[in-house]
């Protein structure tokens, strides 16, 4: 659950600070618009780290993974500032912080089993069953809080159902 679970986070971060930073298309002075730029690439880098880690199996430069994490709070004071959903940017920081948080966790127990002279060495697939339930977790709290973003409130949500009689 540990090695996987952290990138798991990092998408559903990810996703929510594309989301809010996508709102920089709707106007906002030049301080809104370097906030959002932020956002974005934020949750590139996100999204980045997140297949990185998942592709070896473990989370990948866990130092630079838990020094973001750090900072997320610190995006997402300044993306509160600038009116982004504070779902969508709670959301985001508490994936972030939590991925952060189990990251530095790992990292602390591989480096004291090398200490030991344990074997560091692990499965580097972990058991399906537990990334099914970290990426069931990851949407059933991500889609809400995406949902609150300007991206989700603009999203077409019509599912054929269309009551317009003129067929539009």
């Amino acid at each position: 659950m540990l090695r996987t679970w952290p990138a798991l986070f990092a998408f559903g971060a990810g996703l929510l600070h594309l989301a809010a930073g996508a709102a920089v298309v709707h106007g906002g002075g030049a301080s809104t618009a370097a906030v959002l730029c932020a956002l974005i690439v934020v949750g590139a880098a996100e999204l980045i780290w997140a297949g990185a880690s998942l592709h070896a199996g473990r989370p990948r430069r866990p130092r630079l993974a838990v020094g973001a994490a750090a900072a997320a709070p610190v995006w997402g004071a300044a993306a509160l500032a600038v009116g982004c959903s504070p779902i969508a940017i709670a959301a985001a920081s508490g994936f972030a912080v939590t991925a952060g948080a189990m990251t530095a966790r790992g990292w602390g127990e591989r480096a004291r089993r090398a200490a030991s002279g344990g074997s560091a060495a692990r499965r580097a697939h972990p058991a399906v069953a537990w990334t099914i339930a970290g990426a069931l977790v990851v949407a059933a709290v991500a889609t809400p809080a995406l949902a609150t973003t300007t991206a989700g409130l603009s999203a077409v949500h019509d599912h054929g159902g269309s009551t317009d009689p003129h067929g539009h």
